[in-house]
């Protein structure tokens, strides 16, 4: 409910939300006429938009990148592994405000909601910032495949490239250059799970099922 009543706050915006809503949802979101449940979208085409203004993503990597292709900033709530990285990273370079999602499970999760909004949609410099990161990536001197063509031929031209060790490798040991030590650590942790993971599979049978609302979505004006 915080998100939908955070969104009401926004009457002359209109919400597009990916979910998937049970006939219960379905009512409940009804009441909200400037929000859009889409079972699926095409990312792509609805950043691309003219008239977007803002984007509420979880940070996964394509996502981020596709925000700064199309210049449009960020709410950003990461969830797990990368994204936590790249909504930081999003945030420092002025192009995201950034919520904790454990907070949106709180007493004034609404509010810190309609905050964020505010800022990344009526605050000039997050759109500025990341325009200016578009046009940087647009305008990169050389792109991923030159640069692969260049490093190989480089490569090529130079067999021996020791000035590109790094200066402690020799200290390291054979064990720790090669991360001999890293795997096998991984690899004990790996046996410990599959044994834990009997019993974690018992209390996921019982867990309730995640809410609608810490689901992917994302916002935009006038469609």
């Amino acid at each position: 409910m915080a998100f939908l009543e955070a969104f009401a706050h926004f009457p002359n915006y209109e919400f597009i939300w990916k979910v998937e809503l049970s006939d219960e949802d379905a009512k409940v979101f009804a009441k909200y006429k400037n929000v859009h449940p889409v079972k699926w979208m095409d990312q792509k085409s609805l950043l691309m938009h003219p008239k977007l203004r803002a984007f509420v993503s979880h940070c996964g990597l394509n996502s981020v990148s596709e925000a700064v292709q199309f210049g449009v900033p960020i709410l950003a709530i990461p969830l797990l592994a990368d994204q936590l990285y790249n909504a930081i990273m999003a945030r420092v370079k002025g192009i995201a405000v950034q919520l904790d999602v454990g907070q949106l499970n709180r007493d004034g999760a609404e509010q810190l909601l309609v905050d964020g909004l505010d800022k990344v949609l009526n605050y000039p410099s997050y759109r500025q910032n990341v325009k200016l990161l578009k046009q940087k990536f647009t305008l990169t001197p050389f792109g991923a495949k030159e640069k692969l063509i260049r490093w190989v031929k480089f490569a090529a031209e130079f067999p021996d490239l020791n000035e590109l060790n790094l200066p402690w490798e020799e200290e390291l040991g054979t064990l720790a250059y090669y991360s001999v030590d890293i795997i096998l650590d991984l690899w004990i942790s790996s046996r410990k799970k599959e044994v834990s993971n009997f019993a974690l599979a018992g209390i996921a049978l019982n867990s309730p099922t995640a809410s609608a609302l810490e689901r992917a979505f994302s916002a935009a004006s006038n469609a």
